[in-house]
């Protein structure tokens, strides 16, 4: 199972919350290598780096948090 939904109205309906409950057995595995290929992709995130964004950076992330639901 995929998912934390909370069996709530506000959780289904504002927060757009959904789970996934797959059956096949190898897809376990498929998944793993998916997750693998994303962290061997990634880079770590310095905290001092993030903290010190511009504030012209902060404001499009926070418009695009704002946003995202209807995208």
């Amino acid at each position: 199972m995929f998912g934390t939904v909370n069996l709530d109205m506000r959780s289904i309906w504002i927060n757009y919350e959904v789970s996934l409950f797959v059956y096949w057995p190898g897809f376990g595995g498929q998944l793993h290598q998916l997750q693998q290929s994303y962290m061997d992709d990634s880079e770590d995130l310095d905290p001092a780096e993030w903290a010190n964004r511009s504030p012209c950076q902060r404001f499009l992330e926070n418009t695009i948090r704002l946003v995202s639901p209807v995208l």
